[in-house]
């Protein structure tokens, strides 16, 4: 196992949490980072193991029994092995899953918390950090947009794009006013409507026809 690269980076230590181990010790490591409680950790850690996706490629990791040849971290460089589980994820990214999971809202995180993490979430792009007191309803859609353009973290999408691929979230369990039978039902203007519900909350970012995910 190679040695672990010293991070001197403050920023770094705060946007992200890494560490190896149980389940419950992973739990334990985003519990005492102060974002969430235990309960809403294990509910935000279990639907990033479902939806790997959400992760950034080759910045972000979530794995199991990691050996020395497989896990690797996209700018660090260190490796670990012999662990339960390993981690290295962003707080936004945890706190994204719980929005996406279940009804909370990010207000219902301490301001300290939110100060923190604000300038990662929104990329510094929003200033007031009340901004981020939203709620992602999945009635309206709005969750199967913010999963499909978080996916896709990096790129810019036209509703065009959207519409490609956001009936594949009909296969997940959201009680969704547009999936009938199974089967996603909404169409270029629903998805532009919600689109610009969501910029209006801060949750995207809208540039010409294009929306991306806010970080």
């Amino acid at each position: 196992m190679r040695e672990k690269e010293k991070i001197n980076d403050t920023i770094w230590q705060e946007e992200y949490i890494c560490c190896r181990g149980s389940f419950q010790n992973i739990i334990d490591n985003i519990v005492s980072s102060g974002i969430l409680s235990r309960e809403l950790a294990v509910e935000s850690l279990n639907f990033l193991m479902e939806n790997t996706d959400l992760l950034e490629k080759n910045r972000e990791i979530l794995t199991a029994n990691p050996d020395d040849d497989s896990v690797q971290t996209g700018e660090s460089g260190f490796m670990v092995d012999g662990a339960d589980f390993y981690i290295k994820l962003r707080k936004s990214t945890i706190l994204l899953a719980l929005m996406l999971v279940s009804n909370a809202a990010l207000s219902f995180i301490s301001s300290d918390v939110i100060a923190l993490v604000a300038p990662y979430i929104v990329g510094g792009m929003l200033g007031d950090v009340s901004h981020l007191g939203f709620r992602l309803y999945e009635e309206s859609g709005e969750k199967c947009i913010i999963y499909e353009l978080a996916a896709k973290r990096h790129s810019i999408l036209s509703p065009k794009d959207i519409k490609k691929n956001i009936g594949k979230r009909c296969t997940r369990d959201y009680n969704c006013s547009f999936r009938k039978n199974g089967k996603c039902k909404c169409e270029i203007d629903d998805i532009i409507n919600i689109c610009e519900t969501l910029n209006n909350k801060g949750a995207v970012i809208k540039s010409g026809e294009y929306y991306r995910y806010i970080t």
